[in-house]
C-alpha cells in the first residue's frame, strides 16, 4: 500500500504532535517548525492564557541539554525584545519541552522577502555596530526617515 503526500503529512504531524497528558497544557495549534523542533500554541489551562510551547522532535541528549540550558538562559534575561519563558520540563512522552510568551506576528523572513534590496555601497556604511551612521546616511539607505515625531 502506498500513502500519498497528504496522507504521510498528516502522519507525520501525528507523530510529533506532543503528548499533553498529565500536563496543564491543552494543545490548540501549531505556531512553527524548525530543523530539531516545533513550536505550539497551548492553552495553559493553570493560568488560563495562550502561551507558545517549544518542544524537541528528535530524541538526542545533547540537544536536550542545549534546549534545556536556552531555556534557563531566556528566563534569567530581561528585555522588552526578548520572549519570557514561563515553563521548562520533560512531557509524558519524554520530549524536553519549554513554555513562553506567545507572540502573535509575521516570519521575519516574510517581511524581509517584500522589503526592497539595500542599494549598494548602504550595506557597508549603514547601521553599523561599529560606528554611528549619519542620520541623512541612515535615510538614504533604508529609504526612512529618523525623525522623531
Amino acid at each position: 500500500m502506498r500513502l500519498d503526500d497528504a496522507a504521510l503529512s498528516r502522519l507525520r504531524a501525528a507523530v510529533r504532535e506532543p503528548d499533553l497528558s498529565r500536563t496543564r497544557y491543552r494543545l490548540c495549534g501549531v505556531a512553527g517548525t524548525g530543523g530539531m523542533g516545533t513550536v505550539y500554541v497551548v492553552e495553559d489551562a493553570e493560568l488560563q492564557r495562550r502561551v507558545a510551547l517549544k518542544v524537541l522532535d528528535i530524541p538526542d541528549a545533547g540537544v536536550e541539554a542545549r534546549l534545556r540550558r536556552e531555556a534557563q538562559v531566556l528566563a534569567r534575561l530581561e528585555h522588552p525584545g526578548i520572549v519570557p519563558v514561563h515553563d521548562v520540563g520533560t512531557l509524558p512522552d519524554g520530549r524536553t519541552f519549554y513554555t513562553m510568551k506567545l507572540v502573535q506576528g509575521e516570519r521575519l523572513d516574510a517581511v524581509v522577502s517584500r522589503r526592497p534590496p539595500i542599494p549598494s555601497g548602504c550595506a557597508s556604511s549603514c547601521g553599523s555596530p561599529t560606528r554611528s551612521p549619519s542620520r541623512t546616511r541612515t535615510a538614504s539607505c533604508t529609504g526612512t526617515s529618523s525623525r522623531r515625531t
